[in-house]
């Protein structure tokens, strides 16, 4: 926790269950990085999560309009109050509860919403 990972290549890295609480990851990379359960709380993420793994990760009331999420798995995440980019292609958002989402423009093209 507490970590400054700003710069860090993170790329394909297995950190499941990670405590990340407070860590600045603003400028990493983590392209298909396995980060699913990890604690992100306060966690300063950068706007490219295309294909990591946030599966079970808690996203609450996060603003993620401007990241890119392409094939991002989300399944089962706290997306809580959570802001999502119109972009939602090939996201995997199944078990997530999405009621009160205004959907209406996004691109959900191949997402999973299983569930959901």
């Amino acid at each position: 926790s507490n970590a400054n990972l700003f710069n860090a290549y993170l790329s394909n890295a297995k950190l499941s269950s990670a405590n990340l609480n407070n860590a600045n990851l603003s400028n990493a990379i983590l392209s298909n990085a396995n980060l699913s359960n990890a604690n992100l709380s306060k966690t300063q993420l950068p706007e490219n999560l295309q294909s990591v793994n946030l599966s079970g990760c808690d996203l609450h009331d996060r603003n993620l309009t401007y990241s890119n999420l392409q094939n991002a798995n989300l399944s089962n995440a706290n997306l809580s109050k959570t802001q999502l980019p119109e972009n939602l292609q090939s996201v995997n958002l199944s078990g997530c509860d999405l009621h009160d989402r205004n959907l209406t423009y996004s691109n959900l093209q191949n997402a999973n919403l299983s569930n959901a």
